[in-house]
């Protein structure tokens, strides 16, 4: 969430793969949660255009992702 003079303007959420949540939820700490309810496709605001780019470096995983919001726009 993005909020602007105590004014939420942006509210998002990015999605990843589901080959890489399952690698990343197959490791600690993640294993230690159990089986997860939610996945894509039964997501309900799940969209392609919120899946992220990610590549595998180093240890881990690197996604990049530029969100913005209009301070100067009324919502409209």
């Amino acid at each position: 969430m993005v909020h602007v003079s105590n004014q939420r303007v942006l509210t998002s959420q990015l999605m990843f793969d589901e080959e890489l949540n399952g690698k990343v939820l197959a490791v600690a700490p993640y294993n230690a949660r159990g089986e997860r309810d939610t996945v894509n496709s039964n997501d309900s605001i799940y969209s392609d255009a919120m899946l992220m780019t990610v590549k595998a470096e180093n240890a881990g995983y690197l996604g990049v992702h530029v969100l913005s919001a209009d301070s100067d726009r009324d919502g409209a």
